[in-house]
């Protein structure tokens, strides 16, 4: 979704695109762009979410798609987004234009955090590659305010911008379709609907939801109506983390109260929103705020977030509610949320506001704009 909004912006700009990507998936339709993709010799069927060894067989087939395509057509510049950056540097240096490094993440942290053997060393290898990526770069562009810090910490000319996330298009749902999913998952209209949406993957916290939604039930619910939790995500390639999750919720004995929805297509997640009363993001760390805020935002809900950096460069005291990475915390916090409907009412103002004002598409293009004229200007001076 973060490539086709840059995608569709750059168009808007003026500019003729041809993407090269893995051989997997759909082709959408965007005049003015080509798809192109890379071959797959080594027979690669899935790719998991982050870093993988497949990943890296298809990345060496994508580093020769992009050569040949270099030389049939004359570009203007290269646009390398994660470690497709890598592939954009070499391209840069040989044909001797600029480019643009697009960082949604540090590939060093992600490798660091992955924790296997030697991954400390690894990752202070591509620590360095990154870093001289980043000097080399003629722009950059990232997702958050702390990826540009670092990226501005690298380079003399400070042109790394952020651009942040765009709410993703969320159909609107008829009340047929509302009322056969709050059938489907047993919810009645007395209930109060907490709602998390994302992969299962340990980093996004949602042990920390299912104990501190447990940790609510037994100290807090008496001063409540029901709240019923749905857990929304987990693909057929986190079957693992489904079983573990599965198992805590009947140890903690809430499987009456909560909903494992499982993987649901982009076209019925209106109507999840629509059901939701509060929407919850307990992601345990990082520092790129994950795309769903924007969403979050944009449904006019109130949110319920960790206080860690991947969400507080966006979200403040004004526009959700914070909690630390406690249950304990989780569970006094959404009470407070419960018991403060003109509270929960301030804070979707003020979220709205930063949706219109600070993550909109104009600004968006605005930045985007602005980048690619600066590194296409500072390359015609060079030469």
């Amino acid at each position: 979704m973060r490539v086709k909004s840059t995608l569709i912006a750059l168009r808007e700009l003026g500019y003729q695109i041809d993407l090269l990507c893995f051989p997997h998936g759909v082709d959408i339709e965007i005049p003015g762009v080509r798809i192109f993709r890379c071959k797959n010799p080594f027979g690669v069927q899935k790719i998991p979410i982050g870093l993988s060894w497949r990943k890296s067989l298809l990345d060496f087939s994508l580093l020769l798609e992009a050569f040949s395509l270099a030389k049939k057509e004359k570009y203007l510049l290269f646009h390398g987004i994660e470690e497709g950056a890598i592939i954009a540097r070499l391209l840069s240096k040989t044909h001797k234009i600029p480019w643009i490094m697009d960082m949604h993440s540090s590939m060093a942290d992600q490798i660091r955090d992955m924790n296997f053997l030697g991954s400390k060393v690894l990752s202070r290898v591509i620590h360095c590659i990154e870093k001289n990526c980043l000097k080399s770069a003629s722009g950059v562009m990232t997702v958050s305010d702390d990826l540009t810090s670092r990226a501005n910490s690298y380079r003399q000319t400070k042109t790394a911008y952020t651009l942040f996330d765009l709410p993703l298009p969320l159909p609107t749902p008829s009340d047929s379709q509302i009322s056969e999913l709050r059938t489907s998952l047993g919810i009645t209209p007395n209930d109060k609907v907490l709602l998390y949406t994302g992969n299962l993957k340990q980093y996004q916290g949602v042990e920390l939801l299912l104990r501190g939604f447990s940790n609510f039930l037994k100290t807090y619910a008496d001063k409540h109506q029901p709240v019923k939790l749905v857990i929304v995500g987990g693909g057929p390639e986190e079957e693992q983390e489904r079983a573990f999750y599965k198992n805590l919720i009947s140890e903690l004995n809430i499987a009456n109260l909560t909903n494992l929805a499982g993987l649901r297509p982009s076209d019925q997640m209106g109507a999840f929103y629509s059901l939701a009363d509060i929407l919850v993001s307990p992601r345990l760390s990082g520092t790129n705020t994950p795309l769903k805020i924007y969403s979050y935002l944009e449904a006019q809900k109130p949110i319920l977030a960790t206080r860690i950096v991947s969400h507080t460069q966006v979200l403040t005291e004004q526009s959700a509610f914070l909690f630390e990475l406690d249950p304990e915390d989780f569970a006094e916090v959404l009470s407070n949320l419960l018991l403060n409907p003109e509270l929960q009412q301030e804070k979707v103002k003020h979220g709205l506001a930063l949706i219109n004002n600070q993550f909109s598409r104009e600004v968006f293009l605005e930045r985007l704009g602005k980048l690619y004229h600066s590194a296409i200007d500072a390359a015609l001076r060079l030469n």
